[in-house]
Protein backbone atom coordinates (compact mmCIF):
# COMPACT_ATOMS: atom_id res chain seq x y z
CA UNK A 1 0.00 0.00 0.00
CA UNK A 2 2.89 2.39 0.69
CA UNK A 3 4.40 1.67 -2.71
CA UNK A 4 1.08 2.25 -4.48
CA UNK A 5 1.45 6.00 -3.97
CA UNK A 6 4.31 5.84 -6.49
CA UNK A 7 2.06 4.27 -9.15
CA UNK A 8 0.32 6.79 -11.40
CA UNK A 9 -2.33 6.75 -14.10
CA UNK A 10 -1.31 8.42 -17.37
CA UNK A 11 -4.01 9.71 -19.67
CA UNK A 12 -3.84 11.13 -23.16
CA UNK A 13 -5.80 14.34 -23.46
CA UNK A 14 -6.74 16.30 -26.55
CA UNK A 15 -8.60 19.52 -27.07
CA UNK A 16 -12.31 19.31 -27.65
CA UNK A 17 -12.98 21.59 -30.60
CA UNK A 18 -16.67 22.01 -29.75
CA UNK A 19 -16.52 22.80 -26.06
CA UNK A 20 -12.98 24.27 -26.03
CA UNK A 21 -12.08 22.08 -23.07
CA UNK A 22 -9.69 19.26 -22.34
CA UNK A 23 -11.32 15.87 -22.25
CA UNK A 24 -9.62 12.74 -20.90
CA UNK A 25 -9.57 9.86 -23.36
CA UNK A 26 -10.53 6.33 -22.43
CA UNK A 27 -6.92 5.17 -22.76
CA UNK A 28 -5.10 5.02 -19.44
CA UNK A 29 -1.72 3.49 -18.70
CA UNK A 30 0.10 2.95 -15.45
CA UNK A 31 3.49 4.44 -14.71
CA UNK A 32 5.95 4.08 -11.86
CA UNK A 33 7.94 6.89 -10.25
CA UNK A 34 11.62 5.94 -10.48
CA UNK A 35 13.61 9.13 -9.81
CA UNK A 36 13.38 12.78 -8.88
CA UNK A 37 15.49 15.91 -9.16
CA UNK A 38 15.06 19.33 -7.57
CA UNK A 39 12.70 20.36 -10.38
CA UNK A 40 10.95 17.24 -11.63
CA UNK A 41 9.82 13.69 -10.94
CA UNK A 42 10.56 10.95 -13.51
CA UNK A 43 7.93 8.35 -14.38
CA UNK A 44 8.62 5.14 -16.28
CA UNK A 45 5.76 3.94 -18.47
CA UNK A 46 5.01 2.14 -21.73
CA UNK A 47 5.66 3.89 -25.04
CA UNK A 48 2.01 3.23 -25.94
CA UNK A 49 1.05 5.77 -23.28
CA UNK A 50 2.61 8.60 -25.29
CA UNK A 51 1.89 7.48 -28.84
CA UNK A 52 0.86 10.39 -31.06
CA UNK A 53 0.84 14.10 -30.27
CA UNK A 54 -1.79 14.17 -27.54
CA UNK A 55 -1.04 16.06 -24.35
CA UNK A 56 -0.61 13.95 -21.24
CA UNK A 57 -2.23 14.09 -17.82
CA UNK A 58 -0.77 12.41 -14.72
CA UNK A 59 -3.25 11.23 -12.10
CA UNK A 60 -1.79 10.61 -8.64
CA UNK A 61 -3.16 8.06 -6.21
CA UNK A 62 -4.91 10.74 -4.10
CA UNK A 63 -6.87 12.02 -7.10
CA UNK A 64 -4.76 15.10 -7.86
CA UNK A 65 -3.72 15.54 -11.48
CA UNK A 66 -1.23 17.62 -13.42
CA UNK A 67 0.27 17.80 -16.93
CA UNK A 68 2.91 15.27 -17.94
CA UNK A 69 5.82 16.09 -20.25
CA UNK A 70 7.52 13.53 -22.44
CA UNK A 71 11.24 13.23 -21.80
CA UNK A 72 11.92 10.44 -24.29
CA UNK A 73 10.46 7.29 -25.74
CA UNK A 74 12.08 4.13 -27.10
CA UNK A 75 9.91 2.04 -29.39
CA UNK A 76 12.30 -0.94 -29.43
CA UNK A 77 12.09 -1.51 -25.68
CA UNK A 78 8.51 -0.21 -25.54
CA UNK A 79 9.36 2.22 -22.72
CA UNK A 80 8.97 5.95 -22.18
CA UNK A 81 9.94 8.48 -19.53
CA UNK A 82 7.49 11.20 -18.52
CA UNK A 83 8.33 14.19 -16.35
CA UNK A 84 6.10 15.78 -13.73
CA UNK A 85 7.17 19.31 -12.81
CA UNK A 86 7.39 19.91 -9.09
CA UNK A 87 6.26 23.51 -9.59
CA UNK A 88 2.89 22.10 -10.72
CA UNK A 89 2.69 19.54 -7.91
CA UNK A 90 0.71 20.04 -4.70
CA UNK A 91 2.47 19.81 -1.34
CA UNK A 92 0.37 16.73 -0.53
CA UNK A 93 1.64 14.90 -3.61
CA UNK A 94 5.23 15.95 -2.90
CA UNK A 95 4.99 14.39 0.55
CA UNK A 96 3.17 11.29 -0.68
CA UNK A 97 5.16 10.25 -3.74
CA UNK A 98 8.58 8.63 -3.36
CA UNK A 99 10.66 7.04 -6.12
CA UNK A 100 10.80 3.26 -6.27
CA UNK A 101 14.41 2.12 -6.49
CA UNK A 102 15.69 0.05 -9.40
CA UNK A 103 16.61 -3.42 -8.18
CA UNK A 104 18.92 -6.10 -9.53
CA UNK A 105 17.00 -8.46 -11.80
CA UNK A 106 20.14 -10.61 -12.16
CA UNK A 107 19.67 -11.58 -8.50
CA UNK A 108 16.19 -13.06 -9.10
CA UNK A 109 16.25 -16.85 -8.86
CA UNK A 110 13.64 -19.52 -9.43
CA UNK A 111 11.05 -19.52 -6.65
CA UNK A 112 11.48 -15.86 -5.63
CA UNK A 113 8.26 -14.08 -4.67
CA UNK A 114 7.43 -11.03 -6.80
CA UNK A 115 4.88 -8.24 -6.33
CA UNK A 116 2.95 -7.10 -9.40
CA UNK A 117 1.79 -3.47 -9.36
CA UNK A 118 0.41 -1.00 -11.84
CA UNK A 119 -2.23 -2.84 -13.85
CA UNK A 120 -1.77 -6.63 -13.45
CA UNK A 121 -5.54 -7.16 -13.57
CA UNK A 122 -6.27 -4.60 -16.27
CA UNK A 123 -7.15 -1.93 -13.71
CA UNK A 124 -4.67 0.71 -12.59
CA UNK A 125 -3.74 0.34 -8.91
CA UNK A 126 -4.54 -3.38 -8.96
CA UNK A 127 -2.01 -5.65 -7.25
CA UNK A 128 -1.05 -9.30 -7.47
CA UNK A 129 1.60 -11.74 -6.33
CA UNK A 130 3.53 -14.25 -8.40
CA UNK A 131 6.87 -16.01 -8.31
CA UNK A 132 9.72 -16.66 -10.70
CA UNK A 133 9.27 -20.11 -12.20
CA UNK A 134 12.05 -20.06 -14.81
CA UNK A 135 14.93 -17.71 -15.71
CA UNK A 136 16.01 -17.50 -19.37
CA UNK A 137 19.48 -15.96 -19.26
CA UNK A 138 19.99 -15.85 -23.03
CA UNK A 139 16.71 -14.68 -24.55
CA UNK A 140 17.06 -13.08 -27.98
CA UNK A 141 16.66 -9.30 -28.08
CA UNK A 142 17.85 -6.47 -30.31
CA UNK A 143 21.69 -6.25 -30.26
CA UNK A 144 22.21 -9.38 -28.19
CA UNK A 145 20.87 -11.64 -25.45
CA UNK A 146 18.88 -10.47 -22.48
CA UNK A 147 17.49 -12.04 -19.33
CA UNK A 148 13.76 -12.65 -19.03
CA UNK A 149 11.82 -14.16 -16.16
CA UNK A 150 8.92 -16.56 -16.60
CA UNK A 151 6.41 -16.14 -13.81
CA UNK A 152 3.79 -18.47 -12.35
CA UNK A 153 0.72 -16.37 -13.19
CA UNK A 154 -0.64 -14.68 -16.29
CA UNK A 155 -0.74 -10.91 -15.79
CA UNK A 156 -2.31 -8.25 -17.99
CA UNK A 157 0.41 -6.50 -19.99
CA UNK A 158 -1.63 -3.96 -21.95
CA UNK A 159 -1.62 -1.01 -19.54
CA UNK A 160 1.72 -1.40 -17.74
CA UNK A 161 2.45 -4.02 -15.10
CA UNK A 162 5.57 -3.55 -12.98
CA UNK A 163 7.26 -6.31 -10.96
CA UNK A 164 8.96 -5.64 -7.64
CA UNK A 165 10.99 -7.83 -5.32
CA UNK A 166 10.13 -8.24 -1.65
CA UNK A 167 12.42 -5.29 -0.81
CA UNK A 168 10.10 -3.03 -2.82
CA UNK A 169 12.58 -2.54 -5.69
CA UNK A 170 11.56 -2.51 -9.35
CA UNK A 171 13.06 -5.55 -11.10
CA UNK A 172 11.16 -5.62 -14.40
CA UNK A 173 7.95 -5.21 -16.32
CA UNK A 174 5.44 -7.31 -18.18
CA UNK A 175 6.41 -6.79 -21.82
CA UNK A 176 3.81 -6.65 -24.60
CA UNK A 177 6.12 -8.38 -27.07
CA UNK A 178 5.77 -11.54 -24.95
CA UNK A 179 2.69 -13.11 -23.42
CA UNK A 180 1.48 -12.24 -19.95
CA UNK A 181 3.69 -14.67 -18.03
CA UNK A 182 7.02 -13.17 -19.10
CA UNK A 183 8.85 -10.37 -17.29
CA UNK A 184 11.73 -8.39 -18.81
CA UNK A 185 14.51 -7.89 -16.26
CA UNK A 186 15.38 -4.26 -15.64
CA UNK A 187 19.13 -4.67 -15.16
CA UNK A 188 19.74 -4.93 -18.92
CA UNK A 189 17.91 -1.64 -19.43
CA UNK A 190 19.28 0.66 -16.72
CA UNK A 191 21.62 2.50 -19.09
CA UNK A 192 18.73 2.99 -21.55
CA UNK A 193 16.48 4.36 -18.80
CA UNK A 194 19.22 6.74 -17.66
CA UNK A 195 19.69 8.14 -21.18
CA UNK A 196 15.94 8.47 -21.69
CA UNK A 197 15.66 10.37 -18.40
CA UNK A 198 18.19 12.84 -19.83
CA UNK A 199 16.22 13.13 -23.11
CA UNK A 200 19.01 11.35 -25.01
CA UNK A 201 18.76 8.74 -27.74
CA UNK A 202 20.06 5.22 -27.18
CA UNK A 203 22.21 3.73 -29.95
CA UNK A 204 21.25 0.42 -31.55
CA UNK A 205 23.25 -1.53 -34.12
Amino acid sequence: NDLDSSIVAIRKTKEDEIFDAYDSSDDEFSGVVIAETYNETMILTLSDAVFGDEELEIMWVNGNSQPGYLKHTDDISGLAIISAKKSEMTDTVKALVKPIGLGNSYAITRGDLLIAMGSPRGRIHSTDYTWASYIDKNAYTIDGPSRIIYISDYLDNNKGTWLLNVKGELIGWNDKSHDGNVVVGISDYKSLIERMSNSSDYAYI
